[in-house]
């Protein structure tokens, strides 16, 4: 069976007419590789190669949500303010609206499709059982967790 398990990491979201070219600039990997229902991992370094914050790339519609440690989110943040006026894009910080669930397990698909469930979700890569993350609102998240 498929065990769901609450993260604490914190919800970024990337959103903008030019997203893809303001990403795709300061990001260590190629972001056209991004494909629905898939992450992409990447690495957000200051201009002296500094590393700031480490990524798990999302795309939900026309916007990229990111997940990572609640203190990369923050240095992100920071550091990201003034690369970002120079953009038509923008970035928040969702944490307090969406939780990421982790669900793993042999079954961890199977259990997946029985949810019927109306918000994201993603497949993992890396871990030895079947995997998959899902971008949950935090108001609807005990409700099916339970």
């Amino acid at each position: 069976d498929a065990l769901p398990i609450s993260l604490d990491d914190s919800v970024l979201r990337f959103e903008g007419k030019d997203l893809s070219k303001f990403l795709q600039g300061i990001l260590s990997n190629d972001l056209r590789l991004l494909t629905a229902n898939q992450s992409l991992c990447a690495c957000f370094l200051n201009a002296k190669g500094k590393w700031i914050a480490a990524l798990q790339l999302f795309q939900v519609e026309s916007a990229i949500f990111a997940k990572t440690s609640p203190l990369e989110a923050k240095n992100l943040l920071q550091a990201i303010q003034a690369l970002i006026l120079f953009s038509d894009s923008k970035v928040e910080d969702k944490s307090e609206e969406y939780q990421w669930i982790l669900g793993i397990g042999a079954q961890a698909h199977a259990w997946l499709a029985d949810q019927k469930l109306a918000y994201p979700s993603f497949q993992c890569e890396g871990y030895r059982l079947p995997s998959f993350l899902i971008l949950c609102p935090r108001a609807e998240m005990e409700s099916w967790m339970a």
